[in-house]
């Protein structure tokens, strides 16, 4: 598991690469911050993280991630879209080139990674299994969590 911690302000302490089942009482990040892991209650009976390992907190989201290719997998699909455009080129390689394009565009949306994300401190966990009952962000959740309400019901039907 590889985790980016960030402190209770929001500010990054660097990263940890954590081996499965290991969890240390100290550590260093890698920006060279000493890091106390708060491992109390953080795992459920299947092994799958349920709570925040820097702040503690009991309310994590899953989030979908794009590769940073995908970036320039974009500005180059736009540069040989204008290429055509323009009549720069045109013919069989063009058509090869944007078809090796999109399947490098599909692939890329086919392999996203899934963080789980810390509400309170938006500490990022990457490479580990995800429960089914960390749910995609809530704005309700968002919205409590930034006024400093921990212990509620996310089911409730109050409004905010």
């Amino acid at each position: 598991m590889r985790v980016e911690v960030y402190d209770e302000q929001g500010m990054a302490m660097g990263e940890l690469n954590l081996d499965p089942g290991q969890t240390p009482a100290r550590t260093q990040t890698s920006l060279s911050h000493e890091f106390i892991p708060d491992w109390e209650r953080a795992h459920d009976d299947e092994g799958n993280l349920r709570r925040c390992i820097a702040c503690g907190c009991d309310h994590l989201y899953r989030h979908r991630t794009l590769p940073r290719v995908t970036g320039f997998v974009i500005v180059l699909a736009l540069a040989v879209a204008a290429a055509s455009v323009l009549g720069l080129a045109s013919g069989w390689p063009m058509l090869v080139g944007m078809t090796a394009l999109l399947i490098i565009d599909v692939a890329i949306l086919l392999w996203r990674n899934e963080v789980l994300i810390c509400y309170r401190c938006r500490t990022r966990y990457w490479d580990l299994t995800i429960a089914r009952y960390h749910n995609a962000w809530n704005r309700r959740t968002a919205h409590r969590m930034r006024r400093g309400e921990q212990r509620f019901d996310v089911n409730s039907s109050d409004s905010a």
